[in-house]
C-alpha cells in the first residue's frame, strides 16, 4: 500500500507522505464485519454443528444456487441478498456423514466502509458485467473529500485495490479542509451558525458562494470560516468587474454608428492593434497557458487567483486607460476587448459557471467561440450628438459606462464599475 501510495498525485502535496502516508506505513487491523441487522451480509455459511465443522465462502447468484437450489427472495419475488431473505438459505452440512448439522449464514454483516471502499467496481457490477467498460476506467482520475478521509474512505478504497487490483484506486485526490462557521465552530445545520444559504443565493448569486470556495485555502487544506463579507469581497473584487466590463464592452457597441451597432470579433494579424492592445492580447494568452496549467494539477485556488489578477489588469488598465477610443468607435479597440472577454469567460466559468451560462458575458447566450454581433434592437441607448456631428452616448450613459453600472438586484446607491468597487 505504501508502494501504491507514490503513484498518486495528493493536493495539498504534502499528504502523501505525510497524514496519508504515516497512516499506511502504521495501518492497523481491520475488523470488516460487524454484529448488527442493516447492511451488507457476509456471505459465509458455517456448520451449526463444531464437531462437523466446515465452511463455505460464495460470490455469485450461480454459486449460491449451485448449493442451495435458489436464491433468496423478498416478498416481491425478487433476488434480495439482505436479512431477513438471506438468512433463510440453509442446507445440510456435506462433511456430516449423519446428516444432522446444517449449514446457516454467519449473522454479521459487512462494515459499511467496506460497501463505500468496494464503490468503483460494485456500481458497474463488476466482474459478472461491463468488464471491458471498468478495464478502462479504473482507476478514477480524481477524487476529493476532506482530509478526514485520508483515515476513511480513500484509506478503505486503497486498501481494497490494493488488495485486489495491486494498483491505486484513484489516480489523483484533492483533500479539502473543514469548513467552519462563522463563530469558528465547524458548521453545523443544529447551530446555525453559518449565512442562510438562500439569502446569500438571492443577494449575491450562487457564482459568488462558488467563488468564495474554490478561491479559498480550504481546497489547499486548510480550514475556512464562511461569512457574509467573505461572500460579498468576491461579488466585488471578481463578479462585479467582469459584468461591469462587458457592460462598457456593449453599452458603447450598441451605441456605434449612431445607435445601429457595429460587430466585434477576434482578433486577426491584420487588425491594426496598438501596443496597449499587443500587452492585453499577450496577457490573455498566458491567462489561458497559466490557467490549463494550474487546472490540470488541480490547483483550484491558484486559477482562481490568476483570473482575479486578469480582470484586475482588464478592467483598471486596458479599460480605464483605453476610453477614448471606444468613445470614438475604433474597431480594433472593440475587438481587441471581445477578443480578451471571450477568452476569459471560459477560465472564469471552471469556478464561476452561473455567469457565463446566463449570458453575463454573452448577452445572447450564444456557445462560446462564436462571433457575436452586439447590436441588440432591444436595448437601443437614448444619446445626444457629439462634438463632431456623431451620437455619442448621453451623459447619463456615459457616466453609466465609466462607473455607474448597477448590477442586477443591487439596493439603490450600489453600483459596480469598472474598477470593481461601489
Amino acid at each position: 500500500m505504501v508502494e501504491l501510495n507514490q503513484q498518486i498525485t495528493w493536493y495539498p502535496e504534502h499528504v502523501k507522505d505525510g497524514q496519508f502516508g504515516k497512516w499506511l506505513s502504521n495501518a492497523r487491523d481491520w475488523s470488516i464485519s460487524r454484529n448488527r441487522y442493516w447492511g451488507s451480509p457476509i456471505p459465509v455459511w458455517v456448520s451449526d454443528d463444531p464437531a462437523h465443522p466446515r465452511i463455505d465462502v460464495y460470490g455469485s447468484f450461480a454459486e449460491l444456487e449451485a448449493d442451495f437450489g435458489r436464491l433468496p427472495l423478498n416478498d416481491a419475488g425478487e433476488p434480495d441478498l439482505h436479512r431477513p431473505y438471506i438468512d433463510d438459505l440453509t442446507r445440510p452440512n456435506p462433511d456430516d456423514p449423519t446428516g444432522k448439522s446444517t449449514m446457516r449464514r454467519i449473522e454479521d454483516v459487512f462494515d459499511v466502509w467496506f460497501d463505500s471502499g468496494s464503490m468503483p467496481y460494485a456500481q458497474v457490477h463488476y466482474p459478472f458485467e461491463n468488464a471491458d467498460w471498468f478495464e478502462h476506467h479504473y482507476p478514477g482520475d480524481f477524487i476529493t473529500e476532506y482530509i478526514g478521509q485520508t483515515r476513511g474512505w480513500f484509506y478503505l478504497l486503497h486498501v481494497l485495490a490494493t488488495a485486489l487490483f495491486d494498483r491505486p484506486a484513484f489516480r489523483t485526490s484533492v483533500s479539502h479542509g473543514i469548513v467552519l462557521g462563522n463563530d469558528g465552530q465547524k458548521m453545523s445545520k443544529s447551530l446555525r451558525n453559518y449565512p442562510d444559504v438562500s439569502e446569500v443565493f438571492d443577494r449575491d448569486g450562487s457564482d459568488a458562494m462558488r467563488w468564495f470556495l474554490m478561491a479559498s485555502p480550504i481546497l489547499r487544506g486548510g480550514n475556512l470560516i464562511v461569512t457574509e463579507q467573505g461572500i460579498r469581497s468576491e461579488v466585488r473584487q471578481v463578479l462585479l468587474p467582469l459584468w461591469s466590463t462587458w457592460y462598457f464592452f456593449a453599452l458603447y457597441a450598441n451605441a456605434a454608428h449612431q445607435g445601429a451597432g457595429l460587430t466585434a470579433g477576434r482578433v486577426t494579424p491584420d487588425t491594426p492593434v496598438t501596443t496597449m492592445d499587443r500587452y492585453v492580447l499577450a496577457r490573455t494568452r498566458k491567462l489561458v497557458e497559466t490557467v490549463t496549467a494550474q487546472l490540470d494539477a488541480y490547483d483550484v485556488p491558484g486559477a482562481c487567483e490568476t483570473v482575479r489578477v486578469h480582470l484586475d489588469l482588464l478592467t483598471n488598465w486596458y479599460v480605464r486607460t483605453q476610453r477614448d477610443r471606444f468613445w470614438s468607435e475604433d474597431q480594433a479597440a472593440f475587438d481587441t476587448l471581445w477578443t480578451s472577454l471571450e477568452t476569459l469567460t471560459p477560465r472564469h466559468g471552471a469556478a464561476g459557471p452561473a455567469a457565463v451560462r446566463g449570458g453575463v458575458a454573452r448577452p445572447d447566450r450564444r456557445p462560446l467561440g462564436a462571433p457575436v454581433r452586439l447590436a441588440d434592437p432591444g436595448r437601443r441607448l437614448r444619446g445626444r450628438p457629439g462634438a463632431r456631428g456623431r451620437r455619442r452616448p448621453g451623459r447619463r450613459g456615459r457616466r453609466r459606462a465609466r462607473g455607474g453600472v448597477r448590477r442586477p438586484g443591487a439596493a439603490q446607491g450600489q453600483r459596480a464599475c469598472a474598477c470593481g468597487s461601489r
